[in-house]
């Protein structure tokens, strides 16, 4: 499932007045509730608590608040287009003016971690934002997101300068890319042996 496929006209707000980031999670808590009928304050409460673990600001004006929510039965999803744009602790320190909000239900997190990275690659191209950012009316940032859906996109380099990590990159992808291989060469038909308990104490000592 793609988190753009969850989006309806009703899910979209043109010109947000939010003028902080709390009461931009509480308009965007008002808009999922209206979609899936819990309480706009348990949303929020959940909203908040996830941008307690970090902002979810991934730089270029963009921010993907969401939440896991036990008491939920179907997945949810709202885009707001802000004028003028909040601060959101991103890590660029660009505020944003682009943000797609979702909830999912808790018991289906192996489903929503890598369709919220490919949602944020595609938000991340620059084609994308601009039409979203230009857009007059709901229905023109549907069909900027249905062509998102079936072009063949590609993600920028990086979300930061000098990082060679695509935006909305998984905490796994970010890891492996991040850390560089520690496996040694080895000469040419010779194959790699596990390591004994023996051999790891003494490694360890080391």
């Amino acid at each position: 499932m793609d988190i753009f496929d969850l989006l309806h006209r009703r899910d979209i707000v043109l010109s947000a007045p939010a003028r902080a980031k709390r009461s931009l999670l509480r308009l965007l808590a008002h808009t999922l509730s209206a979609r899936c009928g819990v309480p706009a304050d348990s949303i929020l409460a959940a909203l908040l608590y996830r941008e307690k673990l970090g902002s979810t600001g991934i730089g270029h004006g963009i921010a993907v608040p969401h939440a896991l929510m036990k008491s939920l039965s179907e997945p949810a999803a709202a885009l707001a287009v802000l004028d003028p744009p909040v601060q959101h602790w991103a890590s660029d320190e660009q505020p944003v003016d682009v943000v797609l909000a979702a909830i999912w239900p808790g018991e289906h997190v192996g489903w929503f971690t890598p369709a919220l990275a490919r949602s944020c690659r595609r938000l991340a191209c620059t084609g994308a934002l601009k039409s979203i950012r230009n857009a007059a009316t709901a229905d023109e940032v549907l069909e900027c997101l249905r062509r998102l859906n079936e072009a063949r996109w590609s993600p920028p380099t990086s979300s930061l300068p000098g990082s060679s990590q695509p935006v909305g990159a998984t905490y796994w992808e970010r890891r492996r890319w991040r850390q560089p291989s520690k496996r040694a060469s080895r000469p040419a038909g010779e194959t790699e042996q596990c390591p004994t308990r023996t051999s790891r104490m003494r490694w360890n000592a080391t």
